[in-house]
């Protein structure tokens, strides 16, 4: 569900197309059933493809559900999964038992090699306690599904619980969206590749973005952002980048693949990326990107990011 959009850099810059924008959604009930899981997965995902589609995708979630190794694709991460202590601790002594054979040396995990036992549900989540005291461990849906299905491959056990489409891994109350309302917070934004470049260096987020392997300039026209003091001296900056577009629709002319032709673009070019942060991630990010030593476009976009969140 989308709260809130703000247009950006609107001043101080020379856009060849629409301005940039942020907006801000709220995913609180991705985990609510399993057609909301579909959904907000299908939505991510599709920014991929050039489209910002609302409409729950079954043959797309199933597709990456599978899509590198057995890991379920990045689009998963935003659906948040809310798990309280008892039930993480009970996961985590199926884990521990999983591969118990370890202390004993003996060769039982196959293709999993020298991982480090943790499950990935900490490694990628956010472990906090609720005014009552209570425990509990925001995670994603890709790293549950890949700790699930790790178990289950390791045992050879045909255990409920650890079936993801069982209705206990669901957050169905009001507690618990209010919780996952609060703690995580998820962001589409239009801006030129340098700032994502900047975007991504905070490290701890989800991120899907634009491709453009799998998106041409036909189906998504190219624009451009270009700071005004460098189009004031050099305005010839918009023409040389026209024609490397040109250039980039001769090489699918010629043949080439759309992953390679984009080889010629400039990184002035506008994309779209979807970020999804826990608390910390957030806060380092915000704490880094709104300081006055930071860059301009990625200082307009942090500082979007935290009145939106403030007047939430």
């Amino acid at each position: 569900m989308l709260v809130k959009r703000n247009n950006l850099f609107e001043n101080g810059y020379y856009n060849t197309g629409e301005v940039g924008f942020i907006e801000l959604y709220d995913f609180s009930e991705g985990n609510k059933s399993l057609e909301n899981r579909v959904k907000v997965v299908s939505q991510v995902a599709s920014v991929c493809y050039g489209k910002n589609s609302l409409k729950p995708n079954l043959k797309l979630y199933d597709k990456l559900t599978r899509e590198s190794i057995g890991l379920p694709s990045s689009s998963f991460e935003f659906v948040p999964i809310l798990i309280k202590e008892s039930k993480f601790r009970k996961l985590q002594g199926y884990f521990l038992q999983a591969f118990a054979c370890l202390d004993k040396k003996e060769e039982c995990f196959c293709d999993y090699g020298k991982r480090d036992f943790v499950l990935n549900i900490i490694r990628y989540g956010y472990s906090f306690t609720d005014e009552a005291g209570n425990g509990y461990l925001l995670t994603n849906l890709r790293a549950l599904m890949y700790d699930l299905e790790l178990i289950k491959n390791v045992t050879h056990k045909d255990n409920e619980f650890l079936n993801i489409e069982n209705k206990i891994w669901l957050n169905k109350t009001k507690k618990e969206i209010e919780l996952i309302r609060n703690k995580f917070k998820i962001f589409r934004i239009k801006a030129v590749i340098r700032d994502f470049r900047q975007f991504e260096r905070a490290r701890r987020a989800s991120y899907q973005e634009l491709s453009r392997r799998f998106t041409t300039g036909d189906k998504v026209p190219f624009e451009f952002r270009y700071n005004i003091n460098v189009m004031n001296n050099y305005p010839e900056l918009i023409k040389e980048d026209e024609k490397r577009v040109e250039k980039y629709f001769k090489l699918l002319d010629c043949g080439i693949k759309a992953e390679d032709a984009r080889d010629i673009l400039p990184i002035s070019m506008y994309s779209i990326l979807w970020s999804g942060f826990y608390p910390d991630g957030l806060n380092n990010f915000l704490n880094l990107r709104t300081k006055t030593a930071a860059q301009k476009g990625i200082r307009e976009i942090a500082d979007n990011m935290q009145k939106m969140i403030k007047k939430e």
